[in-house]
């Protein structure tokens, strides 16, 4: 509780805001995952599915990461909105 507790603490509820409008725009959203960050972008990916949000998650994690890193950042379907 204390970890959220202090994540709200430094957050602008502003910037929730827009990060939500924007998502909520947005005809897709593609969540890219690095290591670690590969299943956090796979549990993502399958949280927008269910709410039927066209999402796909691009990761890359254990050996996989320095040799499809590259790839991991190539925008292909260009030109697109992205919002980091």
């Amino acid at each position: 509780m204390q970890a959220i507790e202090s994540t709200m603490d430094v957050l602008s509820r502003g910037e929730i805001n827009k990060a939500v409008e924007a998502i909520m725009k947005a005809e897709r959203v593609d969540i890219y995952g690095i290591g670690a960050s590969a299943i956090v972008a796979q549990d993502a990916m399958h949280k927008f599915m269910r709410i039927n949000k066209a999402c796909t998650a691009y990761y890359a994690g254990g050996d996989d990461k320095k040799r499809n890193l590259p790839s991991l950042f190539c925008f292909h379907r260009c030109p697109r909105k992205t919002i980091l």
